[in-house]
């Protein structure tokens, strides 16, 4: 009777709420965990999301609350698909992308594509991309869905990327802001590359944008509270850019998240 209640009733706390619920903390872990909760979720909820899904979207689209819990639920749905991480998961929610009418809709079906690598992930991207490459908003979007959902080599893909563009601050957050503050399992992988990735991009971008260098390295405050590996590549990153030629901004907040 209430689709948006119902969509809420799907998720699931994200890896920054349970972040604040452990110490040491292990995201690559509860990033694990909590795949593992959702794909019995939606194994669970597979036929419902069929049954939502072979309706179709709500056209026109107009703004109103009832429009909003459709596409909400409708997006849930999506998601929940994705969770099932299968090859005819991926052929679905391709089939869903191509046949979206509005934003929300496709927005939903390439963010949940993302983590499934693949020919209908590789298409999407690259189709959504074709789509609004003259748009910047919508293209901003495109590089963030990518650095939220995808892994640290996803990350310095878009960073090396023709239209990431150093001079424009709305850009480098699409990529650098949303895998630190949004993807923190692949940010705080063991394996270090996530606070490479940042690290380097916030070198580069110091002496053009202080400000915005010294907002990204706030995403190394919590480094103290890592598992013992993440926490001595986070240490080793602040501990390199310290000894770099920084912005007094950016400094003042390398030297207190060490000390």
């Amino acid at each position: 009777d209430d689709p948006a209640f119902a969509a809420l009733l799907t998720a699931l706390p994200d890896i920054g709420e349970l972040f604040q619920h452990r110490e040491p903390v292990d995201p690559a872990g509860l990033d694990d965990a909590r795949k593992r909760l959702r794909k019995a979720l939606a194994e669970n909820l597979k036929s419902d999301a069929e049954a939502v899904l072979a309706e179709p979207s709500p056209t026109p689209f107009k703004p109103s609350a009832e429009q909003a819990g459709t596409r909400a639920l409708r997006s849930a749905m999506i998601g929940l698909t994705g969770a099932l991480a299968t090859s005819d998961a991926a052929d679905r929610l391709k089939a869903l992308y191509e046949k979206a009418p509005n934003m929300t809709e496709s927005l939903a079906c390439l963010r949940t594509l993302v983590p499934l690598p693949g020919a209908q992930r590789d298409a999407v991207i690259n189709d959504f991309y074709e789509k609004w490459k003259d748009n910047a908003l919508v293209i901003d979007k495109w590089f963030a869905v990518q650095a939220g959902q995808g892994t640290a080599d996803d990350a310095k893909r878009l960073s090396e990327h023709p239209d990431y563009d150093l001079s424009n601050p709305n850009r480098v957050r699409s990529v650098a802001a949303a895998f630190s503050m949004s993807n923190l399992a692949a940010f705080h992988a063991r394996d270090g590359k996530g606070h490479r990735v940042v690290g380097e991009i916030i070198s580069k971008i110091d002496n053009r944008n202080p400000a915005l260098a010294a907002r990204l390295l706030t995403s190394f405050e919590q480094w103290s509270k890592l598992e013992p590996t993440a926490k001595a590549s986070a240490k080793k990153v602040l501990e390199d850019l310290r000894d770099q030629d920084l912005s007094k901004n950016a400094l003042d907040i390398v030297a207190r998240a060490l000390e």
